[in-house]
This record gives C-alpha cells, sequence and structure tokens, in this order.
C-alpha cells in the first residue's frame, strides 16, 4: 500500500509562498491541486518582487504577458484597483504591454 503525505492547507502554503520570488510564486501555485477552489485572494496581495515594488500577482502576471493567470485571477474578482509603490495598477502594465 502507498503512503502519502499529509497535505498542507493551501493557507499554509500560501503563507509560504509570499516569500519567493513572483514567478516561483506563480508556479508554485499552478503546482497545488485545486488550487482554483482553495484560492484566497488576501494571501496573494503584496509580493516581493526584485524590484521591491510591492506588486502582486496580477501585477506580474500582466507584466509578464501571463494571460492564463491573468484570466484566472480576474475571475476570481481579483481587485483591479491595487496600486505598487509607484502608482502602478495591473491595468497599467498591460496597457504598456500591449494586452
Amino acid at each position: 500500500m502507498q503512503r502519502t503525505m499529509p497535505a498542507l492547507p493551501a493557507e499554509v502554503l500560501l503563507l509560504i509562498a509570499r516569500h519567493i520570488a513572483p514567478w516561483d510564486l506563480i508556479h508554485f501555485a499552478r503546482a497545488i491541486p485545486g488550487m482554483e477552489q482553495l484560492y484566497k485572494p488576501k494571501y496573494w496581495l503584496l509580493i516581493k518582487d526584485e524590484k521591491d515594488l510591492e506588486n502582486t500577482v496580477l501585477h506580474v502576471a500582466t507584466r509578464d504577458g501571463l494571460i492564463d493567470i491573468v484570466e484566472s485571477l480576474l475571475c476570481k474578482d481579483f481587485d483591479l484597483a491595487v496600486r505598487n509603490n509607484q502608482g502602478y495598477t495591473a491595468l497599467h502594465y498591460a496597457c504598456e504591454n500591449g494586452q
């Protein structure tokens, strides 16, 4: 009989994930089965990024052209009005990148 490791609650995994790079965070989220059902936006708001801009995952996904992540976040009623340290919203990044 195969033993399985007990799963950590999604909230714990996301709290851990807040301390890794945005790109890694996005891949981390994709690796969690059922994340679309367990998604908690409050854990994804401000994350560390390479320039310490306090971007959200939506900022990073929009800036980097990760359309599937953007669509997923928008389906979860992610707050589009959140601004980073420079006053940018995700919409600013989308417009800059022609999305």
